[in-house]
């Protein structure tokens, strides 16, 4: 649904393989997109990385680089 941030509002989309975010306007510079998850199962996990594309020019796009990894215990 529709999130509120001190940037703007954005449409958040959650999928089981992916989180969407939708912005009208993004600002120039560095910008944080945040959420929660929650883990339901134990173990050692990679985070991915994040892509970002224009819908109407999609010329203009990049990636991060992944955060590494995580584990998960009790």
């Amino acid at each position: 649904g529709v999130k509120y941030s001190s940037t703007g509002s954005y449409y958040l989309n959650i999928k089981d393989q992916k989180i969407q975010f939708f912005m009208d306007r993004i600002a120039r510079g560095k910008v944080n997109l945040e959420f929660k998850a929650r883990v339901k199962h134990k173990g050692k996990f990679v985070t991915p990385h994040a892509e970002f594309q224009s819908f109407y020019a999609p010329e203009f796009s990049g990636h991060s680089s992944s955060l590494g990894w995580f584990e998960v215990e009790d």
